[in-house]
């Protein structure tokens, strides 16, 4: 018996089965290729023919694995930063049909326009129904805050846009000038300083508080306290020195 499938893209099937004498049936294996096509449900034939009798057919529907894009549920405004909340996101295929089978991994992240923000969990991994629930934190704030969900074959969504707010526990940059490291030491002065997890701190220094020149810049984690230390500071008669935290 001949078996033939109309797209072997999506399904396919030995080029033949022998049935044996006095059986009716036989049991053969068919295999779903891994292909790159964001095509959605493709119903396939399957037909079967042998000479002497007339051919059948059967319609097989072949699902996709790999998500055209995601969806997620509405996240309500405002969120709090380091404050977990609760989010739901599916997969769908080019139908926006949810996909039943999808076990590959997706990255997470979290935008406030271009600027990226803190995030985690980072990465999720969907099940066999394509879904997944759990707690995002957003570990600093920003206006216009948007998770961004990407498959690993470059598919990505955007969450709806919502606010996340400072929590009530957070404070402006500091420079700690009272821990033991502020001030001229053999030369050198120095000073700690604390800022929001996240964020960028650029020490700058002016000997007439209008040209500044960069000397120092951090990627700060959660309000981690960093040290600066201007190594030439005895070559000038008077320096002035500023932090930017963006």
């Amino acid at each position: 018996m001949v078996l033939t499938s109309t797209d072997l893209t999506e399904l396919t099937v030995p080029s033949s089965v022998t049935v044996l004498a006095g059986q009716i049936f036989s049991r053969f294996s068919a295999t779903l290729p891994e292909d790159d096509e964001l095509d959605g449900l493709r119903n396939v034939r399957l037909i079967a023919s042998a000479p002497g009798f007339s051919s059948a057919t059967n319609v097989i529907p072949v699902e996709d694995n790999d998500p055209h894009h995601f969806v997620f549920n509405a996240i309500a405004s405002p969120q709090t930063s380091a404050v977990p909340f609760l989010v739901s996101l599916s997969a769908r295929d080019v139908n926006d049909t949810p996909i039943v089978y999808n076990d590959g991994r997706v990255l997470l992240s979290a935008l406030a326009g271009t600027r990226l923000l803190p995030l985690t969990p980072s990465q999720v991994t969907f099940g066999r129904r394509g879904s997944w629930s759990g707690s995002l934190q957003v570990n600093s704030w920003g206006t216009n805050v948007q998770i961004k969900a990407a498959a690993s074959h470059g598919v990505f969504s955007l969450s709806n846009p919502f606010l996340v707010v400072p929590p009530p526990w957070s404070g402006p940059p500091t420079i700690l000038t009272q821990d033991g490291y502020f001030g001229l030491n053999k030369g050198k002065f120095g000073f700690s300083f604390r800022a929001e997890q996240g964020s960028v701190a650029v020490v700058e220094a002016s000997t007439n508080l209008t040209d500044w020149l960069p000397l120092q810049t951090n990627l700060l984690g959660e309000w981690e306290v960093q040290f600066f230390e201007d190594l030439d500071a005895d070559r000038f008669t008077r320096r002035f020195y500023r932090l930017q935290v963006k």
